[in-house]
C-alpha cells in the first residue's frame, strides 16, 4: 500500500536520493529550418552560434528596453534542429515574436505534443539508467539532449536541474504515459523514489532560484531584474533586440532591483517578514 508523505518528507527524500514530478507547466517547441540558428543568432540574448547538436543553452527574448518577452532553453539535437523548452504560459509569446519577425528565412517552428517528466537528486543518474533501459539516456553537461528509444518509440533526456540537485527532464510520446505511469509507480514501491507535490516542488524551486514567469517576474521586468543574464546572455556576440540596453546596464551600473534568494537562520521569520507574508495573504 502506498504512503502518502508530508511535503517536508517529500522534499528530505529527494535531497537524499530522488524524486520525480510531472510538468504539466513546461512545453516544448520544436524548431527547424536551413536558417535557424542564424535566425535565433538575431533574436535570443545568448550565443546560439556556439552550441553543436547535443548541446543547450539557456536564453531569452527580450524588446528594445531589455523588458521580458520569454525566457526558455534551447536544445540542439542537428544541424538544422532544436528544441526550445519554455514555461507552458510563455509560450505564445516566444512564438508570436519569433514567427512576428520571420520574412524569408526558412524557420519552422511548432508546438510539440510531449509527455513530460523530471526526475531529479543524487541517485536520479542510476534511477534514469534502470527506467529507460537505456545507459547512453544520460547527458553529461547541463543543458546537454541526447535522443534514445523509449518502449520503441523516440524519447529525448535534457540534463537540467530543477530542485538543486542533479536531473534530468525526459521527454516521452504522448501515447507512453500510462506506461511511464506504471513504471514510476513500481519504482516508489521500492523506495527507490518518491513522487514530488506541488507544495515541495515550489520549495525546491524557490531554493533552487529558479524564477516563475507571472510570479517572480512579468514583462515589466528588464533581464537584468530577473538574475538570469547570468546564464542567458553572451556580451560578445553580435546585435540582438534589447542588446544596448544590456550591454549599458553591465558597463555603466546595476539595476535599480533585482531578484534573489534570502536565507534565514532560525526557526522563527523576523517580525517585518512575518508582517510582509500576512499583508500579501489579505491584499486583493
Amino acid at each position: 500500500m502506498k504512503t502518502t508523505l508530508s511535503s517536508q518528507e517529500n522534499h528530505s527524500f529527494l535531497r537524499k536520493k530522488a524524486g520525480y514530478f510531472f510538468l504539466d507547466d513546461l512545453c516544448l517547441v520544436s524548431a527547424k529550418g536551413s536558417d535557424l540558428f542564424s535566425y535565433l543568432q538575431t533574436q535570443t540574448t545568448n550565443d546560439v552560434n556556439e552550441l553543436k547538436p547535443g548541446q543547450g543553452q539557456n536564453n531569452a527574448i527580450v524588446d528594445r528596453k531589455a523588458r521580458v518577452i520569454s525566457t526558455f532553453s534551447i536544445h540542439r539535437t542537428g544541424e538544422e534542429s532544436a528544441f526550445m523548452l519554455v514555461e507552458a504560459i510563455q509560450k505564445e509569446n516566444l512564438l508570436n515574436h519569433l514567427n512576428t519577425f520571420l520574412f524569408r528565412e526558412d524557420v519552422t517552428l511548432t508546438s510539440s505534443n510531449h509527455f513530460l517528466l523530471a526526475l531529479q537528486g543524487p541517485r536520479s543518474s542510476e534511477i534514469i539508467e534502470t527506467f529507460t533501459q537505456n545507459r547512453k539516456s544520460i547527458p553529461e553537461k547541463p543543458n546537454d539532449i541526447i535522443e534514445f528509444t523509449f518502449e520503441g518509440q523516440s524519447a529525448l533526456a535534457i540534463a537540467k536541474s530543477l530542485t538543486g540537485e542533479e536531473g534530468c527532464v525526459l521527454v516521452f510520446q504522448t501515447e507512453s504515459e500510462d506506461t511511464i505511469t506504471r513504471k514510476l509507480l513500481e519504482f516508489e514501491q521500492q523506495n527507490l523514489l518518491i513522487h514530488i507535490d506541488h507544495h515541495a516542488r515550489e520549495v525546491f524551486r524557490i531554493e533552487s532560484g529558479i524564477p516563475s514567469y507571472g510570479k517572480d517576474i512579468n514583462d515589466k521586468n528588464i533581464l537584468p531584474e530577473t538574475g538570469l543574464e547570468h546564464s542567458s546572455v553572451s556580451y560578445n556576440k553580435g546585435c540582438y533586440i534589447g542588446q544596448e540596453v544590456i550591454a549599458r546596464i553591465k558597463t555603466y551600473g546595476a539595476p535599480n532591483f533585482a531578484l534573489m534568494g534570502l536565507i534565514i537562520e532560525g526557526e522563527s521569520l523576523p517580525l517585518v517578514l512575518s508582517f510582509l507574508i500576512h499583508f500579501r495573504k489579505i491584499s486583493p
